[in-house]
């Protein structure tokens, strides 16, 4: 049993054809097309527009919730619980099917968060690469590497066997599979998978007096004993935490991204960086 709230967007085409052609009952949630968007923004990254799903998942005791967005190329999935899954343990459960059949590849992960796919991809016979943030970006150096999967933080996926392009459908029906396969709830499939806590986005609007690269020559010299990226923006990797800070690619705002072995390691460093770049005059975007 699939919930799916297409936000009266575009993948209420595709879910309702999909579901014509494999078993399962459908439960749809704002399937009519309208651009007004009466029910929510169709913009499943922001964790309020997920709500409406996740009690509907609990509510139908559904065994997944699928959210895509506005023109259907993203998906964010909801566990039996009612809990939103990360989109690194979809990336990393997606990663470890194709590398099964495929061993030895590349798979290729952006900068925001990287512990779950690098370690399923490693474990499972595959090589990772590090991609800067941005759909153009990563398709082009999925092409470059002759990846056979990117998977981005913003839920969108990309396959090579689709030309290099990102798959909705793709994605869900590798989910599906699995979950098929498996016989277990999504909730445990995933959780064998994750190896990082990771500490969702917080985003901070620049203040006047420093700037982007002012903060982050700050943040290099207060972490110069980690390992430095400067791929795009900053990371700093540590055996048991990395954290990324980078500017948005469509907002004028530095965000913030942190990751590590425990949830208690990841608060303490979430509150030490905030109060490092709060210092510089950055305030946390409400």
């Amino acid at each position: 049993k699939i919930v799916a709230d297409a936000a009266n967007s575009m993948g209420a085409l595709y879910l309702t054809e999909l579901f014509k052609q494999i078993p399962g009952k459908l439960i749809k949630m704002n399937f009519t097309l309208d651009g007004s968007f009466p029910a929510h923004q169709p913009d499943p990254l922001q964790k309020k527009n997920l709500v409406d799903l996740q009690k509907c998942v609990r509510r139908e005791k559904a065994d997944l919730g699928i959210s895509s967005d506005g023109d259907g190329d993203r998906v964010f999935f909801i566990d039996e619980k009612g809990d939103i899954i990360a989109p690194t343990l979809i990336s990393s459960l997606i990663a470890r099917e194709i590398l099964r059949t495929n061993p030895g590849k590349k798979v290729i992960v952006d900068v925001r968060y990287t512990k779950n796919v690098q370690n399923a991809s490693m474990k499972y016979g595959g090589k990772s690469v590090i991609s800067k943030v941005g759909h153009a970006l990563i398709t082009s150096l999925l092409n470059k590497e002759s990846a056979e999967f990117a998977g981005e933080s913003s839920g969108h996926y990309f396959y090579k066997e689709r030309g290099g392009t990102e798959s909705a459908i793709l994605t869900i029906l590798y989910i599906l599979e699995a979950m098929n396969k498996q016989r277990k709830p999504i909730s445990k499939i995933v959780k064998e998978l994750e190896t990082s806590i990771e500490s969702g986005e917080i985003n901070f609007i620049l203040g006047q007096s420093v700037g982007e690269k002012e903060i982050l020559k700050l943040i290099a010299r207060d972490y110069k004993d980690g390992k430095i990226s400067l791929l795009d923006g900053i990371s700093v990797d540590y055996p048991d935490w990395r954290f990324s800070i980078r500017t948005s690619n469509t907002e004028p705002l530095l965000r913030l991204n942190v990751e590590g072995k425990t949830k208690k390691l990841v608060t303490e460093k979430i509150a030490e960086l905030q109060k490092k770049l709060i210092r510089t005059g950055a305030k946390i975007k409400d």
